[in-house]
């Protein structure tokens, strides 16, 4: 995995919306529509390349009912999924 200190940016070109009970993205590059459940959503809109993936973790942990070593891992799974699928950058 990568180092969680990292951060995190949504593509420019994803077309997205936020709902009430998740989101909404097409991917840039593959033109694929993808949704998100609560948690993805709310991963999704703090990626804005000012928090860190951990700082991000840590939002989960107060936002949702999660302990910080379960969102950790879920967020590099997902983030990694995002960015294999060209839909953000881990800089």
């Amino acid at each position: 995995m990568f180092d969680v200190e990292r951060y995190i940016t949504r593509h420019p070109d994803a077309a997205w919306r936020v709902f009430e009970d998740g989101a909404v993205i097409v991917s840039p590059t593959e033109s694929v529509m993808h949704s998100l459940n609560p948690v993805g959503t709310r991963v999704w809109e703090l990626a804005d390349g000012t928090l860190t993936i951990a700082e991000i973790a840590q939002r989960i942990t107060e936002e949702f009912d999660v302990t910080e070593e379960e969102a950790t891992a879920d967020m590099q799974e997902f983030v990694q999924a995002l960015s294999d699928k060209g839909m953000i950058t881990i800089e």
